[in-house]
């Protein structure tokens, strides 16, 4: 088939990481994929080294002029179907799917039911999300369960542990991860009298600039400068799991947490 994916996200996260997992995964299953980014897109990088056809474009979900540039290069590349991870897009995505007389899929990368509705076919990441858009009405034969991918490709290897432990979390800076509580949970353990060493590794987003302010407020109020080191955004994540003893998922919520099956791997 002829697939084209989207992710017109800016930023950093699990939702980007299933984007390029999906990428790789239907180019093994032998499937021709032109992937769609923002042209300020922070996955770039990552995409072009797919080895895919990719192409940046400015969107808005407020643009509806960009549906005739989309529209020619979508009717150039013939495709069978489109699949979006942003819900954003959906609403000008389904223009052009019935335009190309074509499926849309729509990713649910979590269990809102606005927008997701208006395609024709959804991808579930949970059996949960897929009860909660069947009581909304959605065709139960129209949604599937296909949970998040992780890459085959990430070594496992067995190591010496540290002394004393290397504790680590990553991902975004999102109130929702619950990074708060971790660090105050090593307060807990300074307090005790246990030795450890930790690593925070992730980025603010734009939605929540002051999060990384949040964090470094409790590493100084806990008295963890010593002990905690922020790493900034983990490129390389293998190397990252190496070097830490223990995983933390801190998360308050998680629709569906790619870094756990990470860790666990």
């Amino acid at each position: 088939m002829r697939i084209i994916n989207i992710m017109t996200s800016k930023t950093l996260g699990g939702i980007e990481q299933a984007f390029l997992d999906y990428n790789e995964a239907l180019t093994l299953s032998g499937h021709q994929i032109l992937a769609l980014i923002h042209r300020k897109s922070k996955i770039k990088t990552a995409v072009k080294k797919q080895n895919i056809n990719v192409e940046e474009i400015y969107f808005s979900k407020y643009n509806y002029a960009i549906i005739i540039p989309l529209y020619i290069k979508f009717k150039k590349f013939s495709p069978d179907v489109i699949i979006t991870h942003s819900k954003k897009t959906i609403p000008i995505l389904r223009i052009l799917a019935n335009l190309l007389k074509i499926p849309l899929i729509g990713v649910s990368h979590n269990p809102k039911y606005k927008l997701i509705d208006k395609c024709d076919v959804i991808f579930s990441i949970t059996q949960n999300q897929k009860d909660i858009f069947k009581q909304k009405g959605f065709p139960e034969k129209n949604i599937y369960v296909i949970p998040n991918l992780i890459s085959k490709e990430i070594p496992y290897k067995i190591k010496t542990r540290h002394t004393p432990p290397v504790i680590g979390s990553m991902g975004r800076f999102d109130p929702m991860k619950g990074f708060d509580t971790y660090l105050k949970a090593l307060g807990i353990l300074k307090q005790k009298g246990l030795s450890f060493s930790a690593v925070l590794g992730g980025e603010p987003q734009s939605s929540y600039p002051q999060e990384k302010e949040k964090y470094i407020k409790i590493i100084q109020n806990n008295k963890l400068k010593d002990h905690v080191e922020l790493i900034g955004w983990v490129k390389d994540k293998a190397q990252f799991f190496q070097n830490i003893d223990i995983f933390v998922l801190s998360s308050n919520y998680e629709p569906f947490g790619i870094v756990l099956l990470e860790a666990m791997q």
